[in-house]
């Protein structure tokens, strides 16, 4: 039963960032948290699979997926860099 809850999560996870996949366009998207971090041999491949369902074709070229290196931490290192770039306009 976990496992079956685990994997709908992840095709909603998908489904959605298909979605902001398709209006961005971004040229990568990182994953990150606890949940990633402590199974993400698991999770990550079904996610990219799932993923590729989701998006218009072409649009997976040149983007990567990935799982975020600095942990717990990101959120601060993303608040600094926003902060930083204000300050340098």
């Amino acid at each position: 039963l976990a496992i079956e809850v685990l994997n709908k999560a992840i095709y909603y996870l998908a489904a959605g960032t298909g979605s902001l996949i398709n209006i961005f366009n971004p040229e990568m998207v990182v994953f990150g948290g606890g949940v990633i971090e402590s199974l993400d041999y698991y999770i990550m491949p079904i996610l990219k699979e799932y993923i590729k369902k989701f998006i218009l074709p072409g649009m997976l070229e040149g983007i990567e997926i990935v799982e975020s290196v600095l942990g717990d931490h990101s959120i601060i290192y993303g608040a600094l860099a926003l902060a930083k770039e204000g300050e340098l306009g």
